[in-house]
């Protein structure tokens, strides 16, 4: 998926912006949330952030 792909429809969050949240420090899911909504909705997005999350953050990082 490109970054410029939507991953949560209800609050128009991309795979981008998931990034950006976690490079500015996002280690779950909540705080993805709190950075960019993604998962606040409906809740139909929050696999895809999770596996996004997985993707993005390397399995050491502090959770």
């Amino acid at each position: 998926m490109p970054d410029e792909g939507v991953v949560c429809r209800c609050s128009s969050v991309t795979k981008g912006a998931i990034r950006a949240a976690v490079a500015d420090g996002a280690h779950d899911v909540a705080e993805i949330g709190a950075r960019t909504r993604a998962s606040t909705g409906c809740g139909s997005c929050r696999a895809d952030v999770c596996a996004l999350l997985a993707a993005l953050t390397p399995a050491d990082a502090p959770a």
